[in-house]
């Protein structure tokens, strides 16, 4: 959730960016550079174009996954719906679970910014939520970090990846998901 800007007087071809805040959206508009937002925020959705993933589709695909492999308890790590952000992925996962007869627990993530955040409350929050799910469960994170925390939580509370959770993460972060143990 980087404040990135664009730089003044310059020249390109085009832009494409994460468009995560109303001011970065004006400054691409302004620039005139041919333009595509790659993230699942809508600012300047009329004047610049989103390519992302479906992420309704993907939401009940990893729903689908887990029941195909028999799981009976679910949760979600997802994100508080943000200015011009709705959490869209988790609420297709949680629907597609309730068709098929399933409730899924859900933690949600605190969304201040990074220096207001208490880490250590965060994750205590986390572990005690990890705890109280029955087990097996199946666990989906909005994000790979998400995941990453997740699994931290895990370890710390002594629950086994993957033979007590079973952990995807909702994006494909390949320096996270490296650095994640296990």
């Amino acid at each position: 959730f980087e404040q990135l800007e664009v730089p003044r007087n310059w020249r390109c071809d085009g832009i494409i960016a994460r468009v995560t805040y109303e001011g970065l959206a004006q400054q691409i508009i302004a620039s005139g550079c041919p333009d595509v937002n790659v993230s699942w925020y809508t600012f300047g959705k009329e004047q610049i174009p989103i390519c992302t993933t479906d992420v309704d589709a993907a939401g009940e695909m990893i729903a689908q996954y887990f029941l195909g492999r028999g799981f009976q308890n679910f949760g979600y790590c997802g994100a508080v719906n943000r200015p011009a952000y709705v959490d869209r992925f988790g609420t297709a996962y949680i629907e597609a679970l309730a068709e098929a007869g399933k409730e899924c627990s859900r933690f949600l993530e605190q969304t201040q910014g990074i220096a207001e955040i208490d880490w250590d409350d965060r994750m205590t929050r986390l572990r005690q939520w990890i705890l109280e799910l029955p087990k097996p469960v199946a666990i989906l994170a909005f994000s790979d970090v998400s995941g990453r925390r997740i699994a931290e939580a895990c370890r710390q509370a002594g629950v086994a990846i993957p033979d007590e959770v079973a952990l995807m993460g909702g994006e494909h972060d390949e320096l996270t998901c490296q650095i994640t143990k296990p």
